[in-house]
């Protein structure tokens, strides 16, 4: 009896950074799985919310960022 077997060659990344004062959901990291982002109260994403592993094995779009979301003071006499 014969035996075939069929191998593919998925590729991965490398696990991808987490943004100072954010987060980042999803821990799969193969081709054609995302991961998301997000940040702590009062900081704003800068730069894509979500990124796709691709077949080369590199992250879709940049690396995003948190920067601190500076409230203009207001004053009320």
């Amino acid at each position: 009896m014969e035996h075939a077997f069929i191998f593919s060659d998925l590729a991965g990344c490398a696990e991808p950074a987490v943004p100072l004062h954010g987060i980042k959901k999803g821990d799969s990291y193969w081709a054609g799985n995302s991961v998301e982002y997000a940040c702590d109260a009062g900081y704003q994403l800068v730069g894509p919310t979500r990124r796709v592993c691709l077949p080369a094995g590199n992250w879709s779009n940049t690396e995003p960022g948190c920067k601190y979301n500076l409230q203009p003071l207001v004053i009320r006499s």
